[in-house]
């Protein structure tokens, strides 16, 4: 009897769990981490930040990371560019991307984080730059049956053949 190779991370619905904050330091929650189908590593974290000083990061050379904000706004730097990202934009920051966060008030901001890696040899060089989608600025295509949608991306990345989000 032959099986497939397992994911570690159970398929499910997880709640956010609540960080502890404190001023000027990004505070966070593990939610799940482990291996998943297309990852030899991933984590999904909540963060939240207070206060309003810069915190410079960095991205390892072998992650990708996508943030989503869920609630107040966060200022982005990278590539000498800066953007605010309010509740449900995202940025998605390649391998070795270095940028900073900077909560907008003195409000608490709260977000997802999603890194994860691919096992060293399905890597490839980057596709394009880190990015930003702002939720305002996505269209909304409604649909006949009175909901609709929000197509946030669709196209490939250095750790994923293709990555899209739809909202």
């Amino acid at each position: 009897m032959c099986f497939a190779q397992k994911d570690s991370m159970p398929s499910g619905a997880y709640n956010w769990e609540q960080p502890a904050v404190q001023k000027n330091k990004i505070t966070s929650v593990v939610l799940l981490e482990g291996r998943a189908h297309d990852f030899e590593w991933m984590q999904l974290s909540a963060n939240s930040l207070a206060g309003t000083k810069e915190l410079k990061q960095s991205m390892p050379a072998n992650q990708e990371q996508l943030l989503i904000v869920r609630s107040g706004s966060l200022t982005i730097h990278f590539n000498d560019s800066s953007f605010i990202l309010t509740p449900n934009s995202i940025a998605v920051l390649m391998p070795g991307e270095k940028y900073s966060l900077r909560n907008v008030s003195n409000e608490r901001c709260d977000f997802y984080s999603m890194r994860y890696r691919k096992a060293s040899a399905e890597m490839k060089m980057p596709k394009g730059n880190s990015f930003v989608k702002i939720w305002e600025h996505i269209p909304f295509k409604p649909n006949s049956i009175g909901g609709g949608r929000r197509d946030f991306f669709e196209q490939g990345t250095a750790m994923q053949k293709r990555f899209e989000i739809r909202y």
